[in-house]
């Protein structure tokens, strides 16, 4: 799992919502020569995978994107980690990463949609902080180990795209 170490200033992200690649999310403008992204993925890699690029030196989060889920619970309830939080920009432990540069670890995507929060479950385990970076939060376990990311405060056309997005990708689940 991906497991933050410390945190940096909140860094202003960039939210993109398509119907083909549902949601991406850009952190600050990075000068990819100096500092290549590596990326971390987890999902079952057939019916689930979610992708995050990562600054190769410093461990910033350079990237968010969901790719797909089988699993999309559209009308959630809200789902409350923490009252808590601090705010910032994460960045990870990369002390055993490969040279490859890409981690891919499975587990479960689970994508919780209501009307003004999207939440992505990657653990079970109990949050028990909460980071907050502009519209993003990322719910960490004991272990300060990555469980959820979420996006809150959508505006009114944003909540048209994602809820036509994730019902796009619910209905290509049953093809």
């Amino acid at each position: 799992m991906l497991n933050v170490v410390k945190m940096n200033s909140t860094i202003a992200e960039k939210i993109e919502i398509d119907p083909y690649v549902p949601v991406k999310i850009r952190w600050g403008q990075w000068n990819l020569v100096k500092e290549p992204t590596i990326y971390w993925r987890t999902g079952d890699f057939k019916n689930s995978l979610i992708e995050i690029g990562i600054a190769s030196k410093s461990g910033v989060i350079r990237s968010f994107t969901i790719v797909h889920s089988k699993d999309i619970f559209l009308d959630s309830t809200h789902i409350e980690f923490t009252k808590s939080y601090v705010e910032g920009t994460p960045m990870f432990d990369l002390s055993n990463w490969p040279e490859s540069g890409r981690l891919d670890e499975s587990g479960i995507v689970e994508i919780h949609y209501n009307e003004g929060e999207l939440t992505v479950i990657l653990s079970k385990n109990t949050v028990t902080t909460k980071i907050v970076s502009g519209r993003i939060y990322f719910g960490l376990d004991t272990n300060s180990n990555v469980c959820a990311i979420g996006i809150c405060e959508f505006s009114d056309m944003e909540k048209v795209q994602i809820s036509d997005t994730l019902k796009y990708m619910k209905d290509q689940n049953k093809v």
